[in-house]
């Protein structure tokens, strides 16, 4: 009872300053007049070797702008030493509270016994985050999970840009906004969903060439502003293949996003049309709100 009443007065105190306060750190200047701008944010960097081998192949050479990094997994340790020293790449802490995966399982990162709450009847996070909310959606046992998070990323010398939470924005329901509103102030980071980008039509595709086209069709169907396109990349890998991944979001095909992100054609039609790349680091300096952020020994 008193870890609710605690997570209360905390929301309760949030809405305060936040009705005295700016915006948190998410605010950015519009694309000029014409300008179509192309967020592509490389998702679930960490939790598997093939994942990190992925994303490390991206940074490389793709058009991927950003990398979320799970940081709930025992393969966390290996991109981190990894990106410890890439300063030059947008990074965030991918926020989790599910775990959705049959096979590959995990569970809160902080040890505090309110983020025990967190956990489903198997010990591990639940599968959906509506089965969370069924069992303890409780405020301050994400809060507290949440800066586990950020804080276990930051530790690992990461240079973190932005928070991301893989739900719809407009999904968020309003005891988790303003979690992530308070942490993005707290930590001066920016969070996806909140750079005015418009989500780029999905990219479906059985094979590698199919998958390319149809990122070629929608780089050719971006109109004037800023677009956002999340991707999760990978391998057909044995590792993959019997972590259980949900249906939807098959192995092999993992495999044909990072093919397509790295596709020649789909680079120099972006040249073609003038389509920007831009990060989420670029955009808050642009905003003049990165070299503000607070960093800790």
């Amino acid at each position: 009872m008193w870890q609710r009443m605690a997570g209360g007065l905390m929301l309760m105190v949030a809405a305060l300053v936040y009705a005295c306060a700016p915006q948190p750190y998410h605010a950015t200047p519009p694309p000029k007049e014409g300008t179509i701008q192309l967020i592509v944010r490389v998702d679930d960097v960490g939790l598997l070797h093939a994942t990190n081998a992925a994303a490390l192949a991206l940074m490389q050479e793709s058009i991927a702008t950003d990398f979320s990094v799970v940081v709930n997994t025992g393969w966390f340790p290996e991109i981190a030493r990894a990106l410890a020293a890439r300063h030059d790449v947008s990074l965030g802490v991918q926020l989790t509270l599910t775990s959705p995966w049959r096979h590959f399982r995990w569970g809160p990162v902080s040890t505090a016994p309110v983020a025990q709450l967190l956990r489903g009847p198997d010990g591990f996070f639940p599968p959906i985050f509506a089965a969370l909310q069924n069992h303890g959606s409780d405020s301050l046992a994400v809060i507290t999970e949440f800066r586990a998070q950020i804080e276990r990323a930051r530790r690992a010398g990461l240079t973190l840009t932005y928070l991301h939470f893989p739900q719809p924005r407009e999904a968020f329901p309003t005891w988790l906004t303003t979690i992530l509103e308070t942490l993005a102030r707290e930590y001066r980071l920016g969070i996806t969903g909140y750079f005015d980008a418009r989500p780029t039509p999905p990219i479906f595709g059985a094979t590698a060439e199919a998958v390319e086209a149809a990122l070629i069709d929608v780089m050719n169907g971006l109109t004037p502003g800023r677009w956002v396109l999340a991707a999760h990349a990978g391998d057909d890998s044995p590792e993959m293949l019997h972590a259980g991944l949900p249906d939807s979001m098959r192995t092999a095909y993992r495999k044909h996003v990072m093919h397509a992100l790295r596709s020649n054609v789909v680079a120099a039609l972006c040249v073609e049309r003038g389509i920007e790349r831009v990060s989420y680091r670029d955009l808050l300096r642009r905003a003049g709100l990165l070299e503000k952020q607070i960093t800790r020994k």
